[in-house]
């Protein structure tokens, strides 16, 4: 690989990474908090790559190594992968860590919206005190059918998709459930935790209505 193709890789993965940072897939691959600091890294490498391909240095070594940096480069340009799903979600969940602080007050009345993962939350680590015989309104894909109804999903992540960890909900409903994959709205009554374990809430449900994925499918 010769320095103007070095300067070049440099360049095209730099304008990738900008790309990302400014369009609407980066929230498939990290938390929608990182756009800034993956505009900034995408501009110091195209940065790097004009000022390599302008200033004159000895001859780099022949190197095969360096053409495999345009594979994940290509593949995020060109096919973009989506956000991790089903597949992932079917690892058994695992309890969720501690809270830093308190749990906000609910809305007193009418149906709570309410993240999927703050139902885990009050679920493990408050008991569910506050979501006894409410009506809540959650988001999340289907990650399978079971015989009562179907588990609803959301996946977590701390920093980007390679750490992300399933949440689950169980939902107990008895009209036909949506295919695995499909993101839903599901509106019910909590029951506490499922017989799924201590950290699976469970709810039934009174209405599920199919959406179009959110624009951060992570959360």
């Amino acid at each position: 690989m010769t320095t103007r193709v070095q300067a070049g890789v440099l360049l095209v993965l730099g304008a990738v990474l900008v790309r990302l940072a400014v369009g609407s897939g980066l929230a498939s691959y990290v938390r929608p908090g990182t756009r800034p600091l993956v505009l900034a890294a995408g501009g110091v490498l195209c940065l790097a790559g004009a000022a390599s391909g302008v200033l004159r240095r000895p001859p780099a070594g022949a190197s095969r190594a360096g053409w495999l940096l345009l594979a994940p480069v290509l593949t995020i340009a060109i096919v973009a992968p989506p956000a991790l799903g089903v597949l992932t979600a079917g690892r058994p969940p695992v309890a969720p860590p501690r809270p830093s602080s308190g749990f906000p007050a609910l809305p007193a009345s009418g149906p709570v919206d309410i993240p999927l993962s703050d139902v885990v939350l009050r679920t493990v680590w408050h008991a569910g005190k506050a979501l006894r015989d409410r009506t809540l309104r959650v988001i999340g894909f289907v990650a399978r059918t079971t015989a009562n109804g179907f588990v609803l999903a959301r996946l977590v992540i701390t920093c980007c998709a390679a750490d992300a960890r399933p949440y689950d909900i169980d939902v107990a409903d008895t009209a036909r459930a949506p295919p695995p994959g499909r993101w839903v709205t599901v509106t019910g009554r909590y029951l506490g935790a499922s017989s799924a374990g201590a950290v699976v809430p469970a709810l039934r449900a009174s209405r599920v209505v199919p959406i179009a994925q959110p624009a951060n499918p992570y959360g």
